[in-house]
């Protein structure tokens, strides 16, 4: 049997399988957080006037007893 040429010798199934694999947990990676990243720019207007309306109760409370 011929020899591989030392070029070609990284080119194994199991190289191109892991790389594969990094490649694909990236991608879906980069998804994810653009999910999550638009999901907290969505609950962001919300999350402000929740604690505006905290802080407001808290003032109109009279503060601590």
């Amino acid at each position: 049997m011929p020899e591989k040429p030392k070029f070609y010798s990284w080119f194994t199934e199991a190289h191109v399988t892991y790389w594969l694999k990094v490649v694909i947990l990236i991608v879906l990676s980069m998804y994810v957080l653009g999910e999550i990243l638009t999901f907290l720019a969505h609950i962001k207007a919300i999350a402000i006037i929740l604690i505006a309306s905290i802080f407001f109760a808290y003032l109109l409370s009279g503060g601590p007893v």
